[in-house]
């Protein structure tokens, strides 16, 4: 179940960041996430650890100072 849930997961990060809705990059996206979980799971690298909660402040923080210098970059 947890591979399941990674695998959309990644999808969907995919599918923000492309913003594509044609069928046939959608299922692109899909085998790509699908494949990498595959590859991810064969090399072990998914464990029962699962996402580290204590670094999830330091990656919205991260998150926070990279918009901020999209936009001082931009202007």
């Amino acid at each position: 179940m947890r591979i399941f849930i990674a695998a959309v997961l990644m999808f969907l990060f995919w599918f923000v960041l492309s913003g594509h809705t044609e069928l046939w990059l959608l299922l692109l996206g899909m085998a790509s996430a699908g494949l990498t979980i595959f590859l991810s799971h064969r090399m072990n690298i998914v464990d029962d650890e699962g996402h580290p909660f204590h670094l999830t402040l330091r990656l919205l923080r991260y998150f926070l100072y990279l918009g901020k210098e999209i936009v001082v970059t931009n202007l």
